[in-house]
């Protein structure tokens, strides 16, 4: 669909951000995934550009190939755009300096919003915008509802990004959990990641051993196949005492209702069909909006 969908809109820029494991279940592997997000590149009118992640394997080979003028952004390795210096301030919102020079703070959580905001500065350097009003426009943007939205309710603060979920934004959230300070506990309700097909055990119970890695101190899961996130977590090393798994949003819910103490931070992911911002609406019907 998304060379059609390409024909049709006749784009001559186009952004690819990552290669990831998402609907497996249909698309069976990352080869596939790749050629897939590829027809966009493929089918654009010329000539073309392409803005792509230097820090992706995928898309490192398709630079080389040099099948099209490639523009590249990236943390780690050498790029167009490349961020450094990248920090993270007191209510976990992210900042960093393009090429060196140009500072953003963002207020976005999650180190993943820097290569989102690098491609942005790439597309906008392409189409002239000065750097000025780049580098202004993404400081005052603030993120969608369910997606790293932090929500201050009372003493509490909630990380909901329960719009949708796969093992690598699942990885990503984690790390932003870990990286955030809190005088209170850090707590993450995660739910099944779906359309991984037969990988689905194992992205789960791999997700949980990145849950013990994380420093996380309670882990409550939701659904019928983020058990196994409990059971990588203990093969991990991870107290039992701390992970627990409910069957429903709404046990979740009551369990955090009952038990959550001021200061606490708490992340709450899973995939779309499990719903999981219900567990955050049941909190604000307690605690109250506060941002």
């Amino acid at each position: 669909e998304i060379g059609i969908l390409t024909k049709i809109a006749k784009p001559n820029i186009g952004v690819i951000t990552n290669i990831g494991p998402a609907h497996l279940e249909s698309m069976q592997s990352l080869d596939r995934i790749a050629r897939a997000k590829f027809e966009l590149l493929d089918n654009m009118r010329s000539p073309h550009t392409a803005v792509l992640n230097a820090d992706d394997e995928f898309m490192t080979k398709r630079i080389k190939k040099g099948k099209e003028k490639a523009v590249s952004f990236s943390i780690k390795n050498k790029a167009d755009f490349k961020a450094d210096g990248i920090t993270i301030n007191h209510e976990g919102y992210i900042g960093f300096k393009v090429n060196g020079k140009h500072r953003i703070d963002l207020k976005l959580l999650g180190e993943h919003n820097v290569y989102n905001a690098l491609a942005a500065f790439a597309v906008g350097t392409l189409l002239g915008v000065e750097e000025e009003k780049i580098k202004s426009g993404l400081e005052k943007y603030k993120p969608s509802e369910l997606r790293m939205e932090l929500v201050r309710l009372d003493n509490i603060r909630v990380i909901n990004d329960s719009y949708n979920a796969n093992p690598v934004s699942m990885a990503n959230a984690l790390r932003t959990l870990k990286q955030m300070s809190t005088e209170g506990r850090k707590i993450a309700v995660l739910g099944d990641m779906l359309e991984l097909g037969e990988k689905t055990f194992g992205y789960h119970l791999e997700l949980g051993k990145k849950v013990a890695e994380s420093e996380i101190d309670l882990l409550l899961t939701v659904g019928k196949a983020s058990p196994t996130i409990g059971q990588g977590a203990r093969d991990q090393g991870m107290n039992s005492e701390k992970i627990l798994s409910f069957d429903n949003n709404e046990r979740a819910s009551s369990y955090l209702l009952e038990n959550l103490k001021a200061g606490d931070l708490v992340l709450i992911k899973g995939s779309r069909k499990m719903k999981l911002e219900e567990v955050v609406i049941s909190l604000k019907s307690l605690y109250g909006r506060q941002n």
